[in-house]
């Protein structure tokens, strides 16, 4: 058994990372209790082969991530988040949420739709 917890990491971005984020996709969901503000976590490694991690800016708001059997997970505007293929969560937005987002290789190479 692995723990959810080892599957997340939350910091705070590099000013590298910051800048290459700029120009990666935005995410957005309302939050509660508008209905899309409460979500489980997509399996987002299984349509995408050889994703290792999503890397997401949050740009503005804040969500709890309660992990079941787990403390939850707080995530908020300015954090650096990694999503790592298997991390299963579901979401609860507090406050409207918007973030760049990126998936990458487990070689660290970012992932494109062609592959």
């Amino acid at each position: 058994y692995e723990s959810m917890r080892q599957l997340i990491e939350v910091s705070r971005p590099s000013d590298a990372d910051s800048l290459s984020a700029q120009s990666w996709p935005v995410w957005s969901c309302a939050a509660e209790p508008d209905p899309c503000g409460t979500f489980v976590e997509s399996r987002w490694w299984d349509t995408r082969p050889g994703v290792a991690e999503e890397r997401c800016l949050i740009i503005a708001g804040r969500a709890t991530l309660e992990i079941d059997g787990e403390q939850d997970v707080v995530i908020q505007a300015g954090d650096w988040v990694i999503f790592k293929a298997g991390f299963s969560c579901k979401w609860h937005v507090e406050v409207d949420i918007s973030k760049h987002y990126e998936y990458f290789h487990f070689a660290g190479k970012q992932w494109t739709s062609s592959e």
